[in-house]
């Protein structure tokens, strides 16, 4: 479900020992299947074996990468959108961060942030702050360019 290239791809598992061999753990995606919740990137059900017969089973590492990339913190997580207020080069671009390791790497504290959305602040390292799911902060840049790393860490 994450925005993306593979955004709607499908892909298939036939047992416990497949999910595990793909890396995933079977008791999270019996719950995320219990209970229709997301699960790394996915939204889990149950197939028939006949519903099975002809599909490629498994997932290439090149999307369990893409899905387990910390970068992207949780699949359900919402996203921190910041928008630079302060004057100079980068004014009005906007970014997004997802978790407080993210936040972190950037030099962000997440209880400044949380002071903010809450009305304590008017502004965060010269930046306004709002929540975002993945599907509404989908055009925009996940992390900071080395330009705007320069222009609000720098003050």
């Amino acid at each position: 479900t994450r925005p993306g290239e593979y955004l709607g791809e499908e892909y298939y598992f036939s047992s416990k020992h497949c999910l595990k061999t793909h890396g995933f753990s079977q008791a999270n995606v019996h719950n995320a299947i219990n209970n229709n919740k997301m699960h790394l990137c996915g939204k889990w059900e149950r197939i028939s074996k006949e519903e099975l017969e002809n599909k490629q089973i498994g997932m290439d590492k090149t999307v369990i990468d893409y899905i387990r990339d910390p970068k992207y913190g949780k699949a359900n997580a919402t996203g921190w959108v910041g928008t630079i207020i302060s004057e100079g080069h980068c004014k009005g671009e906007r970014f997004v961060l997802y978790g407080r390791n993210q936040l972190n790497e950037y030099g962000f504290e997440h209880s400044h942030i949380g002071d903010y959305i809450k009305g304590k602040r008017k502004s965060y390292k010269g930046c306004t702050w709002e929540r975002m799911t993945r599907e509404e902060a989908v055009n925009i840049p996940i992390g900071l360019t080395e330009a705007q790393k320069e222009h609000i860490l720098t003050k």
